[in-house]
């Protein structure tokens, strides 16, 4: 009796063990055909990801797509799905569209596999792991090493994180020119409906030259970003800082840089980024299509804002801020719009001896000697208080100001 008893439970669970293996596979696959459309969202009306077939078994489904952008195949993606009750891996691979070749990388990009995680509460988990990549063309050289980007979301959500780390990347062009990233580190979180956020860390960024020469590098750079869609209207912010930057002739130390845009219309925004697009799926773009963009900028108006502007040096500080506000017009559509329309704003000031350092360095040899500044002091192109040259910037009403001052040479 025991010996039944222990088979019947066996079997039973068997039964429900399939019937949920068999769910699952189900679900994967809804899932599956969710997460495209999530993705074409994302993607805008140029570029798109189409399911050319989905073939499911009792453990396992292979599945194909197809990435099209601006009407051309670019390459396909095979799918290798496996669906337990503990969750579901997918195995990602590319592959070149017949008539077409992926450019030539050690190691090839066609044996590099995205593996995605599917977890039993709908949570998702991509990575990508690549120890080197070397690609040479023509046009120049990548070096890529260790990098490892991971994509993780919701299914029933658009909400998506994606952290991506490389310790090393140098890109150089045919004459040998090129730049140089250390220890990059970059996060961006989309959160539904329509929020964007993003930071990027950098250890290192120079600028490389044939012999060793390096014009410029940027130390501990850290990047944020932010841009929202509220109703109709857009806004960003975005704010740089970095700890040490070096030219060729001077050593600076901390920077910073802080800008917002608000109350943009959204369609502007969907317009240049598809404008973006073209420019990069034909390699220019149209008359027509920019008078559109210029059109829709003036219906809608915005507020951009220089809240933070700062480079120090051992001579002395640079600092500034300002603003433009466009005022969204129906009714004047005439060339000169922008001008008749905006308020603009700009505040600078500069350390006199790191202002006559500078110019100096610019000037030719047979013309140093006299104090740089002069000239702009005697036009009231700046002012000095105290050591700091100043320089107040304002246009409203269609009329100049400089220094407090009417201004009409332009």
């Amino acid at each position: 009796m025991l010996k039944k008893i222990i088979t019947t439970c066996l079997i039973l669970i068997l039964i429900v063990l399939f019937a949920a293996t068999y769910f699952l596979g189900q679900r994967t696959e809804r899932t599956f055909i969710r997460q495209l459309t999530v993705f074409n969202r994302q993607l805008g009306t140029l570029s798109r990801i189409e399911l050319q077939n989905y073939s499911r078994q009792f453990f396992s489904a292979r599945a194909q797509t197809l990435v099209v952008t601006n009407g051309d195949r670019l390459l396909t993606m095979s799918h290798q799905i496996r669906h337990f009750l503990w969750g579901v891996q997918i195995r990602t691979t590319i592959a070149p569209v017949e008539g077409k070749s992926l450019p030539a990388t050690e190691p090839t990009l066609e044996s590099l596999p995205l593996v995605t995680v599917i977890h039993p509460d709908g949570t998702i988990r991509s990575e990508l792991a690549i120890p080197t990549l070397y690609h040479q063309s023509d046009n120049g050289i990548l070096n890529l090493h260790e990098l490892r980007l991971v994509v993780t979301g919701q299914a029933a959500s658009s909400e998506l994180e994606t952290d991506l780390s490389i310790k090393g990347l140098t890109l150089k062009n045919n004459n040998k020119n090129g730049i140089i990233l250390e220890n990059i580190r970059s996060v961006i979180r989309q959160t539904p409906p329509s929020g964007l956020f993003s930071e990027m860390t950098v250890a290192k960024a120079l600028l490389d030259r044939p012999g060793g020469a390096t014009p410029a590098a940027l130390e501990e750079l850290s990047y944020r970003g932010s841009s929202m869609i509220s109703g109709s209207r857009f806004s960003a912010a975005a704010d740089l800082t970095f700890k040490g930057l070096h030219l060729e002739k001077e050593e600076f130390g901390t920077g910073a840089l802080s800008v917002t845009l608000n109350g943009i219309d959204k369609n502007v925004v969907e317009t240049f980024r598809q404008l973006l697009s073209l420019r990069t799926a034909r390699g220019e773009i149209s008359q027509a299509d920019l008078a559109d963009l210029y059109f829709q900028l003036l219906r809608s108006g915005f507020n951009l804002q220089l809240k933070t502007l700062q480079l120090s040096h051992e001579d002395g500080n640079l600092a500034g801020t300002g603003h433009w506000t466009l005022a969204g017009s129906e009714l004047d559509m005439s060339p000169f719009a922008v001008i008749n329309n905006s308020d603009l704003a700009l505040k600078l000031q500069i350390a006199k001896n790191l202002f006559d350092k500078l110019a100096n360095q610019t000037t030719p040899a047979a013309d140093r000697g006299a104090d740089p500044a002069a000239n702009l002091l005697d036009r009231g192109l700046l002012t000095e208080d105290a050591g700091i040259y100043r320089f107040d910037f304002r246009f409203e009403e269609g009329q100049a100001y400089v220094n407090g001052r009417p201004y009409d040479r332009f």
